[in-house]
């Protein structure tokens, strides 16, 4: 109830995933739109997993792995990336093109205390996605 509670438009909201997993956001709507139009809207989104690892979030409209779209962080080369879910296989996860990299401000690090953090911000409509 305490996320239902929060405006998530001008604040950062908190929802557990999972004991160890949290997600932070954040809906960014531009002064000239409006939630329900929403047309140039953002999402600002952190992910903070306690331990080492990558770490991912997808976006899917009927709530299914395969065609969904998933932003993966691997803080081993510091990349954060967005990938097509063709299949439950790993040859399936496939990187999209350079021309759908649209992630703005985005970054992951394992800090001194052992948490791995993804940050990043998307768009919330974009062409073909």
């Amino acid at each position: 109830l305490e996320l239902l509670a929060k405006d998530c438009t001008k604040e950062l909201c908190d929802l557990e995933l999972d004991s160890d997993y949290l997600l932070r956001y954040k809906l960014n709507i531009p002064e000239d739109s409006s939630a329900v139009e929403c047309t140039g809207c953002t999402i600002s989104m952190e992910l903070i997993y306690e331990g080492e690892a990558w770490i991912s979030i997808a976006f899917s409209n009927d709530g299914k792995m395969v065609g969904s779209e998933a932003v993966i962080g691997t803080p081993v080369d510091g990349n954060v990336l967005k990938y097509i879910m063709e299949s439950k296989v790993m040859s399936g996860v496939e990187r999209m093109p350079e021309s759908q990299q649209t992630l703005m401000d985005a970054s992951i690090e394992v800090t001194d205390d052992g948490q791995t953090i993804m940050k990043f911000t998307k768009l919330m409509r974009e062409p073909g996605e």
